[in-house]
């Protein structure tokens, strides 16, 4: 009896498997397409935000847009956003002044941090790190 429920799920799903093999090409091109855009796009907003701001300001700029917009590619991308800001920003002198010194300080507090932000923990967590790791390199 197993073996006949077994036999018939694995031909089921040979069957889907084959039904479906067609879609799957058109459907990697249209996702490849859509991150190679938004990635082009957060690219393009940190460039622009980066000419005209400090290190300083990249960190609570992640934070307003995500707040402005909730949906997965913001969050995706506010880390992004975040590390290129803070590489092509004007050097602010007290940007880590914050930032623990100690490694394991440093890897506690961005989770710290982000019990009194109203982001969502991973991404607020994504964020911090960023800051962590800008000024770990500096």
């Amino acid at each position: 009896m197993f073996a006949a429920v077994f036999g018939a799920c694995a031909l089921a799903a040979l069957a889907l498997a084959v039904l479906v093999r067609p879609f799957v090409p058109r459907l990697l091109e249209r996702v490849e397409s859509s991150v190679r855009s938004e990635g082009e796009r957060t690219a393009s907003e940190v460039k622009e935000f980066a000419s005209r701001h400090e290190q300083s300001e990249c960190v609570p700029e992640s934070f307003r847009r995500l707040a402005r917009c909730g949906g997965f590619w913001c969050q995706v991308s506010a880390p992004v956003f975040t590390r290129g800001c803070l590489q092509a920003a004007s050097r602010s002198p007290d940007l880590c002044d914050e930032v623990p010194r100690s490694q394991v300080r440093a890897a506690i507090w961005p989770t710290q941090k982000c019990l009194t932000t109203d982001a969502e923990p991973q991404i607020c967590r994504r964020i911090y790190t960023e800051l962590v790791l800008a000024c770990a390199h500096s």
